[in-house]
């Protein structure tokens, strides 16, 4: 890791530190918290990440701080997954669970996706609904021949949508999760099409 300053007509002098990844730079922030130094001199701070230019907001700096830190985990008995289950079968929401009984978000989102499993169920985004609004729209004005043609349509999108949900990448300049949907999926084809190819076609 390198660095070097540039002066410029106001009193702020910016450093500039070369580092060859994201990583780096965060370690570098994380540093500059624990030896006291204060966010809004951090925020000046500019990274040449590899050769693409890089600054950090405060809240940007709140989440690499909780990354680097560790967590309190939260201990959960049995007794407690039953009382968040019992809730569900009553109808109330996440929220309501998180608000009446102070479980955080992250024990009773984990209760929500046992409960659906336990209930033969699957968890799907919203974009799901979008695809079936659509799918149902064409059926709309395409014969159908059956009823197992329609299931069979509305199966596929469910599939897509439960499948879709595990494939992600990192951001390269704010290292958060990105879906391997719409248009990074589209780029992600274009590039794998171009340099991978089966192991008998490199033979």
């Amino acid at each position: 890791m390198s660095t070097k300053t540039v002066s410029k007509k106001k009193k702020d002098v910016d450093s500039i530190f070369a580092v060859k990844t994201l990583q780096e730079a965060k370690e570098k922030i994380y540093s500059d918290i624990q030896n006291g130094i204060n966010y809004r001199d951090i925020v000046k701070t500019k990274f040449d990440i590899d050769g693409t230019a890089k600054t950090f907001n405060i809240s940007q700096i709140n989440q690499i701080k909780a990354e680097f830190e560790p967590k309190n985990e939260e201990k959960r008995t049995d007794s407690d997954k039953a009382a968040v289950f019992r809730l569900f079968y009553k109808g109330f929401s996440a929220i309501q669970i998180i608000i009446k009984n102070e479980f955080s978000p992250d024990f009773v989102k984990q209760c929500l996706k046992e409960y659906a499993e336990l209930n033969n169920m699957e968890l799907v985004p919203k974009s799901f609904f979008y695809r079936l609004k659509d799918i149902l729209i064409r059926l709309q004005w395409a014969p159908v021949n059956n009823l197992k043609n329609m299931l069979d349509s509305v199966e596929e999108t469910v599939n897509h949508s439960i499948a879709s949900e595990k494939y992600f990448f990192d951001c390269s300049k704010c290292g958060k999760a990105i879906k391997m949907d719409g248009k990074p999926l589209v780029d992600a084809r274009k590039y794998l099409s171009k340099y991978w190819y089966h192991d008998k076609c490199a033979k």
